[in-house]
């Protein structure tokens, strides 16, 4: 169906704290980055889906104010743990008009709902690029996930703005319950979305490790 994204760069503000050294700062070319590898990641699940199947159709909206637009926040997001997040979120959440809760889960659903009746589509939630355009290893600080993050089920995913384009496809395979499949995500017992779907193309399927089954992991953007 039509699904709303919405793309938010956030811009360390200029007051410097123990959580703001304001290392990173956007500019048109960066920004411009953002939104050729969000578009291309997007369209890799619209390419992919129509050559499965003419059964069913997606297109993507994607929202690019906040983009445009960047956030100001309080925290420069690579130069701290992943984790500071819940709270850096809420300096777009606020603005938004969406800290109803104090829980960001809430918060973000509400705010991802309030873009899904605007433009009148089926689904939504919501991308946070973080810039790392000056950060050594293109890496969180120790302390939570490296890199790239979601929440999976029309929630949001976090990713640095260094990764390519296929982290942005892999990510919002998460905004639809699907379940990472590399060795050490997860695992072939492991089940969710709304048809609790087992995860039988994770990497530890016990079949993949015997010759006799015949059967071997698919390619999968999720692996």
């Amino acid at each position: 169906g039509d699904v709303s994204v919405t793309v938010v760069l956030m811009e360390s503000n200029e007051v410097p704290s123990a959580v703001n050294d304001n290392s990173e700062t956007w500019t048109p070319a960066s920004i411009a980055a953002v939104k050729d590898k969000v578009l291309e990641g997007l369209q890799w699940w619209q390419t992919t889906l129509a050559d499965i199947t003419d059964k069913h159709s997606l297109n993507f909206q994607v929202d690019f104010t906040y983009t445009d637009k960047p956030v100001s926040t309080s925290y420069e997001p690579i130069a701290n743990p992943s984790t500071a997040f819940s709270s850096w979120i809420y300096d777009f959440l606020i603005p938004a008009g969406s800290n109803k809760t104090g829980d960001f889960n809430s918060d973000i659903r509400d705010f991802n709902d309030a873009q899904r009746a605007k433009y009148g589509t089926h689904w939504a939630f919501t991308i946070f690029v973080v810039n790392d355009e000056h950060d050594a290893d293109g890496k969180f600080a120790p302390g939570g996930f490296d890199r790239a993050f979601a929440f999976a089920g029309g929630r949001f995913f976090v990713t640095p703005a260094g990764r390519p384009a296929s982290t942005t496809a892999h990510e919002t395979g998460h905004m639809f319950w699907a379940l990472d499949e590399y060795a050490g995500g997860g695992t072939y017992t492991s089940s969710r979305g709304y048809y609790n779907t087992q995860n039988t193309n994770a990497a530890d399927n016990p079949a993949f490790r015997d010759p006799q089954s015949g059967q071997i992991q698919q390619p999968s953007i999720m692996a």
